[in-house]
């Protein structure tokens, strides 16, 4: 995932009423630090850490950059890792992707701006 800005940026999938129920991603980097967190929608203006919930963290960072002001998070996650806090994908249908980015570098500060759509993660094809 990225974004033009110097701050976090997050990619939510399949939230159910604005945030809550959606299973987010949310990276960022500091200095020569990434760092990446697995949060849950637990209401509808809020996310919090999975393991907070009682959930377990089932993103794996694989890289991150911050060059020419434009933060770049590289990670995988499964399509369903069996954890109440993470919503199970199917890979030939349709998931609702949430997209978001925020000035600073904090998995807690507000998005500066979102967008919100439905892709076939198998075909690519976005609606």
């Amino acid at each position: 995932m990225s974004a033009k800005t110097k701050g976090w940026v997050a990619v939510g999938f399949n939230p159910v009423d604005k945030l809550q129920g959606g299973n987010y991603i949310i990276g960022f980097v500091e200095g020569d630090v990434v760092q990446v967190a697995d949060h849950f929608g637990s209401r509808k203006s809020r996310h919090e850490p999975d393991e907070k919930l009682g959930g377990t963290s089932d993103v794996t960072l694989v890289g991150g950059s911050e060059l020419e002001g434009i933060t770049t998070i590289e990670f995988t996650i499964p399509i369903d890792s069996g954890d109440r806090y993470d919503s199970a994908m199917v890979a030939d249908g349709d998931t609702v992707v949430l997209l978001a980015y925020g000035k600073k570098d904090s998995f807690k500060a507000i998005f500066k701006g979102e967008a919100v759509g439905t892709v076939n993660l198998s075909t690519g094809f976005v609606q």
